[in-house]
């Protein structure tokens, strides 16, 4: 099974092909509000989909389990104990 790729849906570099692609999931930014209730979160100036690959990799590494946003740069992950 191909590996999910994760884009900007506003980045003018996805080809139509891209857009087409069941294995390219195009994910928007949320606006920015600084009143959050979320229990961990943060924002920040690097590309989305540079820190999902790398937060992805490293969770991949660690057997760490998650669940990916089909339409927002979000991943909700279930730790214990």
């Amino acid at each position: 099974m191909p590996a999910m790729v994760f884009r900007s849906a506003d980045d003018a570099s996805v080809s139509e092909a891209d857009r087409q692609n069941e294995n390219v999931k195009l994910l928007q930014l949320k606006d920015f509000t600084s009143e959050c209730n979320a229990a961990n979160g943060f924002f920040s100036t690097n590309k989305p989909d540079v820190i999902m690959k790398n937060l992805l990799e490293k969770m991949d590494e660690l057997s760490q389990k998650s669940i990916i946003s089909e339409t927002n740069w979000r991943v909700n992950i279930e730790v214990s104990k």
